[in-house]
Protein backbone atom coordinates (compact mmCIF):
# COMPACT_ATOMS: atom_id res chain seq x y z
CA UNK A 1 0.00 0.00 0.00
CA UNK A 2 3.19 2.21 0.87
CA UNK A 3 3.82 1.44 -2.90
CA UNK A 4 0.75 2.73 -4.28
CA UNK A 5 -0.80 -0.73 -4.71
CA UNK A 6 -4.00 -2.16 -2.91
CA UNK A 7 -5.50 -5.55 -2.00
CA UNK A 8 -8.37 -7.01 -2.88
CA UNK A 9 -11.66 -5.54 -2.14
CA UNK A 10 -15.06 -7.89 -2.63
CA UNK A 11 -18.39 -6.18 -2.98
CA UNK A 12 -20.24 -8.53 -5.19
CA UNK A 13 -20.62 -12.08 -6.04
CA UNK A 14 -19.38 -11.42 -9.32
CA UNK A 15 -15.94 -9.69 -8.09
CA UNK A 16 -15.62 -13.06 -5.75
CA UNK A 17 -15.89 -15.52 -8.33
CA UNK A 18 -13.30 -13.26 -10.33
CA UNK A 19 -10.88 -13.71 -7.58
CA UNK A 20 -11.73 -17.06 -6.86
CA UNK A 21 -11.27 -18.41 -10.35
CA UNK A 22 -8.33 -16.33 -10.70
CA UNK A 23 -6.22 -17.59 -7.43
CA UNK A 24 -7.06 -21.30 -8.80
CA UNK A 25 -5.44 -20.89 -12.00
CA UNK A 26 -2.00 -19.07 -10.02
CA UNK A 27 -2.26 -21.60 -7.05
CA UNK A 28 -0.29 -24.64 -5.84
CA UNK A 29 -1.80 -24.90 -2.72
CA UNK A 30 -1.38 -21.14 -1.86
CA UNK A 31 -3.71 -18.38 -0.07
CA UNK A 32 -3.89 -14.92 -1.20
CA UNK A 33 -4.15 -11.78 1.34
CA UNK A 34 -7.46 -9.81 0.85
CA UNK A 35 -8.03 -6.50 1.80
CA UNK A 36 -9.94 -7.25 5.40
CA UNK A 37 -8.50 -6.66 8.50
CA UNK A 38 -9.66 -6.86 12.16
CA UNK A 39 -8.43 -4.60 14.89
CA UNK A 40 -9.48 -6.93 17.83
CA UNK A 41 -11.25 -4.50 19.88
CA UNK A 42 -15.14 -5.86 18.72
CA UNK A 43 -14.87 -3.46 15.73
CA UNK A 44 -15.69 -5.83 13.06
CA UNK A 45 -14.15 -6.66 9.76
CA UNK A 46 -13.32 -3.47 7.60
CA UNK A 47 -11.81 -3.86 3.81
CA UNK A 48 -8.27 -1.63 3.60
CA UNK A 49 -10.21 1.46 2.81
CA UNK A 50 -11.80 1.41 5.90
CA UNK A 51 -15.33 0.98 4.86
CA UNK A 52 -17.15 -2.25 7.20
CA UNK A 53 -17.77 -5.61 5.31
CA UNK A 54 -21.10 -5.86 4.70
CA UNK A 55 -23.40 -8.22 6.22
CA UNK A 56 -24.80 -11.23 4.07
CA UNK A 57 -21.39 -11.89 2.07
CA UNK A 58 -20.87 -15.33 2.71
CA UNK A 59 -17.91 -16.53 1.68
CA UNK A 60 -16.62 -16.96 4.99
CA UNK A 61 -15.82 -21.07 5.69
CA UNK A 62 -16.57 -20.01 9.04
CA UNK A 63 -17.95 -16.90 10.19
CA UNK A 64 -15.33 -15.11 12.10
CA UNK A 65 -15.36 -15.45 16.16
CA UNK A 66 -16.30 -11.95 17.14
CA UNK A 67 -14.35 -11.86 20.22
CA UNK A 68 -11.14 -12.86 19.44
CA UNK A 69 -8.84 -9.60 20.27
CA UNK A 70 -5.85 -10.83 18.15
CA UNK A 71 -5.48 -8.76 14.92
CA UNK A 72 -6.78 -10.77 12.22
CA UNK A 73 -6.66 -10.50 8.57
CA UNK A 74 -8.69 -12.33 5.74
CA UNK A 75 -7.30 -14.81 3.13
CA UNK A 76 -8.71 -16.46 -0.02
CA UNK A 77 -8.11 -20.57 0.03
CA UNK A 78 -9.36 -21.72 -3.51
CA UNK A 79 -10.92 -24.49 -3.31
CA UNK A 80 -14.32 -26.95 -4.05
CA UNK A 81 -16.26 -24.00 -3.41
CA UNK A 82 -16.38 -20.19 -4.23
CA UNK A 83 -18.83 -19.01 -1.31
CA UNK A 84 -16.60 -21.08 1.24
CA UNK A 85 -13.42 -19.89 0.49
CA UNK A 86 -12.04 -16.63 3.17
CA UNK A 87 -10.45 -17.44 6.52
CA UNK A 88 -9.02 -15.88 9.37
CA UNK A 89 -5.26 -15.76 9.53
CA UNK A 90 -3.08 -13.61 11.69
CA UNK A 91 -1.78 -10.54 10.09
CA UNK A 92 1.89 -11.42 10.60
CA UNK A 93 1.97 -14.37 8.16
CA UNK A 94 3.10 -14.32 5.41
CA UNK A 95 0.90 -15.21 2.41
CA UNK A 96 0.80 -13.87 -1.73
CA UNK A 97 -1.91 -10.77 -2.32
CA UNK A 98 -3.97 -10.87 -5.19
Amino acid sequence: MALGGAVATVRTEEEQVFLWEKAQSLSQGDSYWLGLRTSGDGGGWRWSNGSPVEKGLGFWEREPDRTDSRELCGRLTPGDNYRKSWFTYRCSNLLKRI
